[in-house]
C-alpha cells in the first residue's frame, strides 16, 4: 500500500472531522482542532468539552454515557443570553487554553515546560510583554496544580472556595469522594444531590449566589437528600460529568441506589431560578421516594431478619455452652466420685491389709510367746519328791486370783522360778517380777541368779506377781 495515499486519508478524514466539530460548535478552525485532538479524535467527545467549557446555550445531540433517564430541562434561554455566543469568555488562543480543565491540560504541562526554556528568548522578542507575562502566569499556575489532588482534598477545596466566594448559607456538602457520598446515601436511604461546578462559565456566579445559597433551596437539600459538589477542574467531578454525559453548565443532578446500582433519577442542567430548581427536586424525589421507602423497607425486614437468626443463633449458643457446663459438672461430679469411691476402696484395702499384718503380726508373736513358754518348760528341772530334803516349795498367786505351786531344790536360782512362771499357759502376758509380800520385796537383776536359799525362799514361800509397767 503507498504510504503516501494513506497519510492522504488520514488527512482527509481528520479534515472532516474538524469540519464536523466546525458545523456543530461554530468554533474556528483552530480551536475545533484543539478540541478534536483533546478528545482523541472523537467528534462527540469534542462537542461536549467545547460546550463544557465555554457555556455555549446551543448543546449538541450526542449519546450520554449512562442510560437516558428522566431529564428536568430549564427553560429556554432569552435571546441575550442565546446570542451572547463567545462574548463572556476569554478571546482568543490563550482564553483557550487557560480554560482547558486540568484533567486535560495536565497532559500538555510537561511539554510546555521542556520547551519554555528554549523558546524563552525567541517569545519575548516575539510577543508582548503583558501577554508574555499572562502566559508565563497561567503556565505556573498550571504546574502549581499539576499534581493530582485526591477526591477528599478537592472535595475540601471546592467546599472551602464555595463558602468564601458564596456565603456560609449554602448546602451541607459531602467532603469525599462522590462514590463515598453516594454510599453513605445508599446507607441513609437518602438521594444524593450532585452539583458540578463549572468556575469559568458565565451563568456559574448567578446560579450559586441566587439558587443553590437560597434559604429554602439550602432548606430542603439538607433536610431532605445529601449534597455533593465537585469543580470539574478536579478529576473526580470531572469523570462524573462524563459519566453523566454533561454538555451545559451549571447542572445538578440526582442521584440513588436501586438495588446494588446507582442510578441517574434527574438531571438538570443549565441555570435556574430557587423555585425552579426546588420543583425539580419535589418532583423527582417524590416520583422516586415510594421505590426508596420501599427498598428501606425491605433492607429493615433483612436486619430484622438477620438480627432474628442472630439473637437465636446466640440464644442456641448460649443453650449449648449451658448444655456443656452442665455436662462438665456431671463429668466432674462423676469423676469426683469416681475419685472418693477409689479412695475409699483404697483405704479400705489399707485397712485390711493392716488388719491383715496386725492379726500376722498377733499370731506370730503368740506362737512366739507359746514357743517360749514351751521352751522354758523344757528347760525347768525335774520337781523334787514331797519330803525331799533341800527341797522349797514355792506357791504364787497370779493377778487373776489363781495359786500355782511347785517344788524346786533349794540351791536353785530364783530365775528357774520366774521361768517357771513365765511357761505357765495362765502366767502373765508382759514383763513381770516375782516379789514378797512381807516383807516386802520385788526380785530383779542381780537377785535372779541368787538361790532360793540365799534369799531366804526355802524350805518354802509365798510370792506374788509383780507387772514391770506398773
Amino acid at each position: 500500500m503507498d504510504p503516501g495515499s494513506t497519510s492522504s486519508r488520514d488527512q482527509d478524514a481528520l479534515g472532516a472531522s474538524v469540519a464536523r466539530v466546525v458545523q456543530l460548535t461554530n468554533a474556528p478552525v483552530d480551536q475545533a482542532r484543539f478540541w478534536l485532538e483533546a478528545a482523541n479524535n472523537d467528534v462527540n467527545r469534542a462537542v461536549l468539552l467545547y460546550h463544557e467549557q465555554t457555556g455555549a446555550s446551543h448543546r449538541p445531540q450526542v449519546q450520554p454515557h449512562l442510560p437516558t433517564v428522566p431529564t428536568t430541562r430549564p427553560p429556554q434561554p432569552s435571546s441575550r443570553r442565546a446570542h451572547r455566543g463567545g462574548a463572556g469568555r476569554r478571546g482568543g488562543l490563550f482564553g483557550l487554553f487557560y480554560q482547558v480543565p486540568l484533567a486535560l491540560a495536565r497532559t500538555g504541562i510537561k511539554l510546555v515546560l521542556s520547551t519554555a526554556g528554549l523558546g524563552a528568548n525567541l517569545a519575548a522578542s516575539i510577543l508582548p510583554h503583558s501577554l508574555l507575562q499572562a502566559l508565563e502566569g497561567a503556565v505556573r499556575r498550571l504546574a502549581d496544580s499539576n499534581r493530582d489532588l485526591s477526591p477528599h482534598e478537592a472535595a475540601q477545596i471546592f467546599a472551602r472556595g464555595f463558602a468564601q466566594a458564596y456565603g456560609n448559607v449554602h448546602p451541607t456538602w459531602e467532603c469525599s469522594s462522590w462514590h463515598a457520598a453516594a454510599s453513605r446515601a445508599h446507607q441513609r436511604f437518602m438521594f444524593l444531590f450532585v452539583y458540578l461546578h463549572s468556575p469559568s462559565h458565565s451563568d456559574t456566579a448567578e446560579f450559586c449566589q441566587n439558587t443553590l445559597c437560597h434559604p429554602d433551596v439550602v432548606a430542603y437539600i439538607d433536610h431532605a437528600v445529601l449534597a455533593w459538589g465537585g469543580s470539574i477542574r478536579h478529576s473526580d467531578a470531572f469523570r462524573l460529568a462524563n459519566q453523566l454525559g454533561v454538555s451545559c453548565y451549571p447542572c445538578c443532578a440526582l442521584l440513588a441506589f436501586s438495588g446494588s446500582r446507582l442510578r441517574l433519577i434527574a438531571s438538570m442542567p443549565g441555570p435556574r431560578s430557587p423555585e425552579q430548581l426546588l420543583a425539580g427536586l419535589r418532583r423527582a424525589v417524590d416520583r422516586h421516594s415510594t421505590q426508596m421507602a420501599s427498598e428501606q423497607a425491605d433492607h429493615n425486614e433483612r436486619n430484622y431478619t438477620r438480627r432474628l437468626r442472630d439473637e437465636q443463633d446466640a440464644a442456641y449458643q448460649e443453650s449449648l455452652l449451658a448444655d456443656q457446663a452442665r455436662e462438665r459438672e456431671r463429668e466432674n461430679a462423676r469423676l469426683a466420685a469416681e475419685a472418693e469411691a477409689k479412695a475409699a476402696a483404697e483405704a479400705e484395702h489399707r485397712a485390711r491389709e493392716e488388719q491383715e499384718a496386725k492379726r500376722l503380726a498377733a499370731e506370730q508373736a503368740e506362737a512366739a510367746r507359746l514357743a517360749s513358754k514351751a521352751r522354758k518348760r523344757g528347760m525347768l528341772p525335774p520337781e523334787p519328791a514331797a519330803g525331799t530334803a533341800g527341797a522349797a516349795q514355792i506357791r504364787v498367786r497370779m493377778r487373776d486370783g489363781s495359786t500355782h505351786q511347785r517344788r524346786f531344790p533349794a540351791e536353785i536360782a530364783l530365775q528357774t522360778v520366774v521361768d517357771w512362771v513365765g511357761s505357765m499357759e495362765e502366767g502373765p502376758t508382759g514383763k513381770f517380777s516375782l516379789a514378797s509380800t512381807y516383807p516386802r520385796r520385788v526380785f530383779r537383776g542381780e537377785a535372779l541368779q541368787e538361790s532360793l536359799t540365799q534369799l531366804s525362799l526355802a524350805p518354802q514361800a509365798a510370792l506374788i506377781i509383780h507387772a514391770e509397767d506398773d
